[in-house]
């Protein structure tokens, strides 16, 4: 029996949930077009084997009303629960922090503890200089209305692709059942790559809905600037699976990053580093680690 796991996307009207599904789903076309939802629109995506049904919830005030009435079943039983709140529309934020925090009261009503990821959301790149005490105030607010509560703030905007699946593969981590064992398999496969002397500082995989399903780096900075070049990367997967089948990729960003691409099955894999004989790291990975990945992967929880 396939497992399914529940995760919800609410906040006020035009915050921009359904717009952070479109760009998910690269339903780029449908962005321009998009209108408020009414009541909840469910929607299923498949992550290793696994649904995850996404409820968008309409943020009307007379469908908030509902979700947060005891008859309601939109609140209950949920993995994951993102809460989008519109940065340009200074307006709103008081009321958006007490619907937040009147979600946060049904929830412990309900004995529940889902997991709460914060989108301060439209943030977009030109724009950010702007937003930008916006944007600390209300993590300030938000992280002071979270205590207690397992969650994590992100600053998102359809502009900016990649913040968009960091935060959701992040929240999708956070109750995905495979995530230790494939986190366990990146850091053995570190290991033993460093011990044939050659310089890998990190490595992550991602599947064909491109979230991200583990990621190993050996520090900050090797992590921060492959997140933003894996954008560019997953851009030109992308683009070759719409010509025909991508199999890998290899390529230089500015003398200091090296990175190798190759698609097994379904399952992106990226390895970095530096002056990297990548024949040779990828004969190690295929030859002791790739059928452990495999079994992961089709292993039924």
């Amino acid at each position: 029996m396939v497992r399914q796991f529940k995760v919800i996307l609410t906040g006020l009207s035009n915050a921009g949930k359904t717009s952070i599904l479109s760009v998910l789903d690269r339903q780029f076309h449908k962005l321009s077009g998009l209108v408020p939802t009414r009541g909840i629109i469910r929607s299923v995506s498949n992550v290793l084997k696994m649904n995850i049904i996404r409820w968008d919830l309409g943020g009307q005030e007379q469908y908030r009303k509902d979700y947060l009435s005891p008859e309601s079943n939109a609140l209950v039983e949920s993995s994951l629960i993102i809460f989008v709140i519109d940065v340009q529309d200074e307006d709103t934020y008081d009321k958006a922090i007490e619907y937040y925090d009147n979600l946060l009261k049904v929830i412990k009503e309900n004995d529940e503890n889902p997991y709460f990821l914060i989108c301060l959301h439209k943030v977009d790149p030109e724009l950010y200089d702007k937003y930008k005490e916006n944007v600390k105030d209300l993590m300030k607010s938000f992280k002071e209305k979270s205590k207690g509560w397992n969650h994590e703030i992100f600053v998102t905007s359809i502009f900016n692709r990649s913040s968009i699946i960091e935060a959701f593969s992040f929240g999708i981590a956070q109750f995905l059942p495979k995530k230790k064992a494939l986190d366990l398999l990146l850091k053995n496969f570190m290991s033993d790559a460093k011990q044939t002397g050659e310089k890998v500082s990190g490595t992550w995989i991602w599947d064909e809905n491109s979230i991200f399903l583990s990621m190993v780096f050996d520090d900050k900075k090797t992590e921060k600037n492959s997140v933003i070049a894996s954008m560019g990367i997953i851009g030109i997967v992308e683009s070759f699976e719409k010509e025909g089948e991508f199999r890998s990729l290899m390529l230089e960003i500015n003398k200091e990053y090296q990175f190798l691409v190759i698609k097994v099955g379904k399952i992106y894999t990226a390895i970095v580093g530096k002056n990297v004989d990548f024949e040779k790291i990828w004969k190690l990975y295929d030859e002791q680690y790739l059928t452990n990945l495999e079994e992961i992967i089709e292993k039924e929880e």
